[in-house]
């Protein structure tokens, strides 16, 4: 399939290209490549660490269903309720 936008511009305010699923069964989540946003399916807290931070953060009562513009590196295990969270680049 052809690809006429190849080549262009990759900055914060590009069309998604890339997602990766947030799996933290067993442990934190670390990001292979810092996200620009980040996708709740399933309402709960979440517990991130923000890029430039070193600690985490709890945003409670997050809505299913919504993206959020957020540079983050880490979702936590612990803190974090919210599920289906898909981290886009």
């Amino acid at each position: 399939m052809a690809d006429n936008y190849v080549g262009t511009d990759r900055g914060i305010t590009a069309p998604i290209r890339q997602a990766e699923v947030v799996n933290i069964a067993t442990t934190d989540h670390v990001f292979t490549e810092v996200p620009r946003a980040l996708y709740i399916g399933g309402t709960g807290a979440l517990k991130v660490t923000l890029l430039g931070d070193s600690t985490g953060v709890t945003f409670n009562t997050m809505t299913a269903g919504t993206m959020f513009p957020w540079r983050i590196t880490k979702v936590w295990k612990t803190g974090t309720t919210a599920t289906n969270l898909i981290g886009l680049s």
